[in-house]
Order: C-alpha cells, then structure tokens, then sequence
C-alpha cells in the first residue's frame, strides 16, 4: 500500500462511505469490505486488485511480490558482477602498463581479498 501497488482506500459503491481493509483466507490475504446495518443495509466486499497494478494478473498477490523482490535481487547481483569486471578490467591494464613500463606490480583491493599482481598472473 504504501509504495502505491494496492489502494490505501476504497469507497463502497452502495454507501459511497469508506471501506474496511479485512484479512480474509483467500489468494490475495485481504479484501476490502462494507458492513452497513439498519434500513438500507449491505455487505460489499471488493478485491484488493481493483483498481491497482494487480488487477489484471493472473498471480497472487504474494507471488508477484516474491518476483519483484527476486528481480531486485538479480539486478544487484548483475550490477556487482559488472563492477567487477570493470575492476579487473583496469587492474589488467594497470598491470600491462607497468609491465611495459618495467614499474612495481599493483596492489588492488577487491572486497575482503588483497591480490598482489604480477605479471606471472596475467
């Protein structure tokens, strides 16, 4: 609710009054509900997914947040693997111009692990 997915409200379209956000054993957890006693009484009951991103999908609720949160992870995991490379990428040029230079071997740090290279580990 709070990063805009589902509605925070919903209007009962009986009473136009507010509706309740109910927990309920069904595949989205939650329902949205109208409970009006008295002369002109009802019971309205909405799905969570009206209205929102989820309305048209096919997947629960909770299995499309488990694939959101797989794709953010994924996408870090990339994103440090190409910071990687690129270091690696520059510690072997670095490495290439000191062996042409004939300059000391250079000391990189990645992460927990000091690696000293030489030019045997080309």
């Amino acid at each position: 609710m709070e990063k805009g997915l589902i509605a925070a409200s919903a209007e009962c379209s009986v009473c136009k009054k507010a509706m309740r956000l109910v927990k309920k054993n069904s595949s989205d957890g939650y329902i949205w509900e109208c409970r009006k006693k008295g002369a002109n009484g009802h019971r309205m009951k909405r799905s969570v997914r009206k209205n929102s991103w989820f309305e048209e999908s096919k997947l629960r609720v909770h299995k499309v947040f488990e694939l959101i949160s797989m794709l953010k992870t994924a996408t870090a995991i990339i994103k440090n693997i190409q910071r990687t490379v690129a270091t690696r990428y520059d510690d072997r040029n670095e490495r290439a111009r000191a062996a042409i230079s004939g300059s000391a071997p250079v000391r990189r740090s990645l992460g927990n692990h000091t690696n000293l290279f030489t030019l045997a580990t080309f």
